[in-house]
């Protein structure tokens, strides 16, 4: 847990509406349990609120990230929050401010990443998407491309699973404003398929 003595120097950085509270690893070499401390940090009522925080070290020629959801959950992969921890790197004067490529790793994969304007434009190479299901995971022995999904309400939808270092489940619609998204999330998300 974080101690109310413990002083840490971070950032909060947006990128398409997530927010990312980033550090140095560094500033919290003293702090034990980081899966607390991002319970703590991201809370939205009584912590500063973020959707993950984002520690960075540097690991030879690139830079190494640990990443937790908001519940203290190790993130995967998320290509805001890498977008976000480019142009941390560049406020942080770690990385010059010019026009060029910065390389990630995130839990054993390099993601490359395409800076400029000072890092306020940053494009992630996300790599190619896996469809295998045990690597998203899911309990199938095949991949499920553009095939029905059965949702515990009666509702069938067509979906896409796979994972590009986290798992997606891929919905396409024609109107997204007529899609109840807070309603099918969760059904979703608990899916007995994940």
């Amino acid at each position: 847990m974080i101690r109310s003595e413990a002083t840490v120097r971070m950032r909060k950085l947006e990128g398409c509406g997530n927010s990312f509270l980033i550090s140095r690893r560094e500033e919290f070499s003293g702090i034990g349990g980081l899966a607390d401390a991002a319970r703590v940090l991201c809370d939205r009522s009584f912590g500063i609120g973020s959707d993950g925080l984002i520690l960075v070290a540097k690991k030879g020629p690139e830079f190494g990230l640990e990443m937790f959801n908001p519940d203290g959950s190790r993130m995967l992969m998320c290509g805001n929050g890498s977008r976000c921890v480019c142009r941390f790197l560049v406020l942080e004067g770690l990385v010059p401010a010019l026009d060029g490529a910065i390389d990630l790793e995130i839990c054993g994969r390099r993601v490359n990443c395409l800076i400029s304007e000072a890092g306020r434009q940053v494009k992630v190479n996300m790599g190619r998407p896996s469809f295998d299901p045990e690597s998203i995971p899911m309990r199938r022995a095949t991949s499920l491309i553009s095939d029905k999904l059965a949702l515990d309400s009666g509702e069938e939808l067509t979906a896409t699973v796979l994972s590009i270092g986290n798992p997606h489940c891929v919905i396409f619609c024609e109107d997204l404003t007529a899609v109840p998204v807070e309603r099918l999330g969760p059904l979703l998300c608990g899916h007995k398929l994940f």
